[in-house]
């Protein structure tokens, strides 16, 4: 029989995973179920994040925002703040109404899934994941959090408190393809943030490298002022896209150019 416990706290939490390190940890359960429900996935005892309080709290200070980790996509959708204009679109993107009503940023992240929506957007605004241990915390920067395809570098027993968005200023943008028009794992997404004023340049693309990849060199060219397209070229050129069943790594290359195209022309739009 399956047994479920519900700890209070990240670091309760983080205790009872530390003590039965077969649990399974569940927030939104929007990923984990899918799992289950094929018959991929056994459970033997959930630890259940719903009653930890302040789970989907955020506070925002300036350009430096704190989002805990049990945001839901549904709560990202809704916010007015600027800060999170291209978290906001890349919510939108996410599955049904159902889905991001129980969806939590924090899953998204632990999941570490190249497709995931908000992780481009995350590596625009220098995103440090919050960890909660059983006796201590740290904070790790989103590039060496994430090491691959669904692996992450958290230790047995840690479990996600937040994310730090340290920069948040200037225009933001987020864009993704998918096979349809909604409810539909990106073929390839590209989050986007140029705040001129502070030589701020950011261009992340998702679902086209084994982890979110930043666009360095795409981002001297936006930040320069050179064309759109050659943007976009830079944005392909960077990437290192695979075939599968979703689409083609030529695809790939091809629909990133445009929309690294596309966000230069909107970010440049909205930097004033």
């Amino acid at each position: 029989m399956t047994q479920a416990a519900f700890p209070e706290s990240y670091r309760e939490a983080a205790s009872l995973l530390a003590e039965t390190p077969d649990s399974t940890l569940v927030a939104g359960g929007t990923d984990v179920m899918v799992a289950v429900n094929d018959g991929r996935q056994r459970i033997s005892q959930w630890i259940s994040l719903d009653r930890i309080k302040q789970a989907d709290a955020f506070d925002v200070d300036g350009a430096v925002v704190w989002l805990a980790a049990g945001v839901t996509f549904d709560q990202l959708l809704g916010t007015q703040v600027p800060g999170l204009h291209a978290l906001a679109q890349a919510a939108r993107t996410v599955g049904s109404p159902q889905i991001r009503a129980a969806a939590t940023l924090g899953g998204n992240v632990a999941t570490a899934s190249p497709a995931g929506d908000s992780l481009p957007v995350l590596a625009c605004c220098d995103a440090a994941i919050e960890l909660v241990g059983p006796t201590n915390s740290r904070r790790v920067e989103l590039a060496e959090f994430l090491r691959g395809p669904k692996q992450t570098s958290m230790d047995p027993g840690e479990v996600i408190a937040g994310i730090h968005l340290r920069s948040t200023s200037g225009a933001q943008h987020f864009a993704k393809v998918g096979t349809r028009n909604a409810m539909v794992i990106s073929v390839c997404s590209l989050a986007g943030r140029l705040d001129r004023a502070n030589g701020i340049a950011r261009l992340a693309i998702g679902s086209a490298s084994p982890t979110v990849k930043r666009m360095h060199e795409a981002e001297q060219l936006l930040l320069d002022g050179a064309s759109a397209s050659h943007v976009g070229a830079a944005v392909a050129a960077g990437a290192d896209p695979i075939d599968d069943v979703r689409s083609s790594a030529r695809y790939r290359h091809h629909a990133l150019a445009v929309l690294g195209a596309r966000l230069a022309t909107w970010l440049r739009a909205d930097d004033r």
